[in-house]
């Protein structure tokens, strides 16, 4: 079967189980990802003729599979996030933290201070990591300015999610930028500026979200029962109240892994960049020799993976600082940090630390197994050969380079990122996608503007279309409290209009700031 279909029957599985039947989102997403592996892996005449067919058979483990990738991208931070923010709240150093936002920045600002936070945190950090960071204080922050909560979410992913696509050092950015031979001191600033457009454009729309549909602060089993908190509290009561731990002491559980994983991807970075001229030449002249005809597709695949190999233990940090940085162990120090802040801090009348971890662990692990069933999902869908067909249908154009202008080429590498995107679910394979087939386009035609709008076009494109194949709407709407309507309808929606906002922002300027 055709992968566009495969994709159409997968996508009506998952949507229709749990908006139509009600299915829990875990079993409906592994319903979908069995659904996709049987009809990938075997043709109707040998499922429904009985026939025995190796294909079928590796479908356990193909499930097997796809979810233990999805719980080792997720599954450490997810717990440890939870215990985090369990302490955070439970020691009522969220409160000391809200308290200080609140009269630095003034009630009404507040909002848009984390989304400021997001942005800055999601340049070097991924984005799951920093809504989780982020998360508790917010809900702290929403208890006290009644009716901002859905605002507060959405500013936060607005800001966090623009970075993770338009300004490296996140994985997507970076490749790109590589591939089009994009300079970092231009794609950064670029980036920048482009992200500070596209997530005002953002703000505007959660502020309007928030007011038709205001959210309200659900009980969730991850975190403790609202307190007796009056909204009429002054900001300097809380910070004064001897009963929370000092801000400083009340920020390091956030501050720690947020630093050390800043120290690791800057050092990474420069690490790459050193040795990048040393292999960039050949991998030119690899793809040049395809182009020709001279090597095969399999003998391309075969030496570029070992250039590749070859600059990955180059570019290699030394040991120690990759094991302090490494977003796992810099979140196990973060939740140390969390527990011992909770062991002198105090907890809730008839409560212990053990019972707060416990509680903490009891609800992420639900996250987590929501979180990698989808990526399961997208893993079977990755399988189902979609990404590669659009591709396909894409580069057909190859051999007419010549017609195509730079500003359909733009068109074009937006158009392909998002269907990526919608397909498979993962932002950065959209854009590695992407890249690979627009790079050689662009290199053989005259574009009439910098290549960093191009750049620029590829991360606005991995950002529409947000739905139940990305961990990050699971993450999002699980921790928010939210349903699946409410999650398609805030976040999604926000991430289609900054995504398309962006591709107008870049037309624009590409046209009257050509910048060659």
């Amino acid at each position: 079967m055709a992968p566009i279909y495969v994709c159409l029957i997968g996508m009506l599985s998952v949507v229709g189980a749990i908006l139509l039947l009600r299915v829990h989102a875990f079993l409906a997403l592994l319903l979908g990802a069995l659904v996709v592996m049987c009809l990938t892996t075997t043709t109707p005449s040998e499922f429904f003729g009985g026939q025995n067919s190796p294909g079928l058979a590796t479908v356990p483990k193909s499930m097997v599979d796809g979810f233990g990738s999805g719980c080792a991208k997720v599954g450490i931070i997810i717990a440890l996030a939870a215990i985090i923010g369990q302490c955070l709240l439970e020691s009522r150093a969220a409160e000391q933290i809200v308290g200080r936002i609140r009269l630095v920045t003034g009630e009404a600002n507040a909002p848009k201070a984390f989304m400021a936070s997001g942005f800055l945190l999601g340049i070097p950090v991924f984005f799951d990591t920093v809504f989780y960071l982020l998360f508790p204080i917010i809900r702290e922050y929403s208890r006290r300015a009644k009716g901002t909560y859905l605002l507060c979410l959405l500013a936060t992913v607005a800001g966090a999610s623009m970075a993770h696509s338009l300004v490296p050092p996140t994985p997507g950015p970076l490749l790109v930028a590589a591939e089009l031979n994009v300079s970092l001191g231009v794609l950064i600033p670029f980036g920048l500026s482009l992200g500070l457009i596209t997530i005002t454009v953002g703000y505007v729309y959660a502020s309007w979200a928030n007011k038709i549909w205001p959210l309200p602060i659900r009980s969730l089993p991850t975190l403790p029962e609202e307190t007796n908190t009056d909204s009429s509290v002054q900001a300097d009561n809380v910070v004064a109240n001897n009963t929370c731990p000092s801000f400083f002491f009340s920020t390091l559980p956030i501050l720690v892994p947020v630093v050390l994983i800043v120290i690791g991807t800057v050092v990474n970075m420069r690490y790459e960049q050193a040795v990048l001229p040393r292999f960039q030449p050949q991998l030119k002249e690899l793809s040049a020799q395809k182009e020709a005809g001279i090597i095969t597709e399999e003998e391309y695949t075969l030496k570029t993976e070992s250039i590749k190999e070859e600059w990955k233990a180059a570019r290699s940090i030394p040991s120690w600082l990759a094991v302090i940085t490494e977003k796992n162990i810099a979140l196990s120090c973060g939740a140390v940090l969390a527990m011992l802040l909770i062991s002198s801090t105090g907890v809730r009348e008839g409560r212990t630390v053990e019972q707060v971890v416990r509680d903490a662990l009891s609800a992420g692990g639900v996250i987590i197994l929501i979180t990698a069933a989808g990526a399961t999902f997208g893993f079977a869908m990755k399988n189902a050969g979609i990404a590669q067909q659009i591709q396909g249908w894409a580069s057909g154009n190859n051999e007419s380079h010549a017609s195509i202008s730079g500003f359909a080429l733009l068109l074009i590498a937006f158009s392909l990122t998002t269907a990526v995107r919608v397909a498979q679910g993962s932002a950065t394979v959209a854009m590695m996608t992407c890249v690979a087939v627009v790079a050689p386009i662009a290199a053989s035609i005259s574009l009439g503007f910098h290549p960093v709008y191009l750049a620029l076009a590829i991360g606005c494109g991995s950002k529409p279309g947000p739905w139940m194949n990305d961990s990050g709407f699971w993450v999002v709407s699980r921790m928010s409290g939210m349903t699946e309507l409410e999650t398609l309808r805030s976040f999604s929606v926000l991430l289609t209009i900054m995504g398309f906002t962006g591709l107008g922002v870049v037309l624009i300027a590409a046209w009257l700031i050509p910048f060659v």
